[in-house]
């Protein structure tokens, strides 16, 4: 995947349900985003990256995986994108 810098975007992720916590007070939470980043490969939050079984990229070209260990590289359901997108907490 091709991203450029400079792009505004969000990311959110999906974790493993091995692992879903970052803090104890988050304990269990399966469902994650950052808003309004600049830079994706430095931004980005690494255990969130390293944990998640699936994250996507929203920016001005639209929604798209950016990592699905499930499937591959398929296209985005983006009625359940909204509702993960809904679930999601802020990092």
């Amino acid at each position: 995947i091709c991203i450029e810098v400079g792009i505004m975007m969000n990311i959110f992720y999906e974790l493993n349900s091995d692992n879903l916590s970052f803090s104890a007070e988050e304990t269990g939470y399966r469902y994650w985003a950052q808003y309004d980043l600049m830079n994706p490969g430095r931004e980005h939050h690494h255990l969130a990256m390293l944990h998640s079984q699936r994250v996507w990229i929203e920016d001005e070209s639209g929604i798209r995986f950016f990592k699905n260990r499930n499937y591959g590289n398929i296209d985005v359901d983006l009625k359940e994108f909204v509702f993960i997108k809904l679930k999601c907490r802020t990092l």
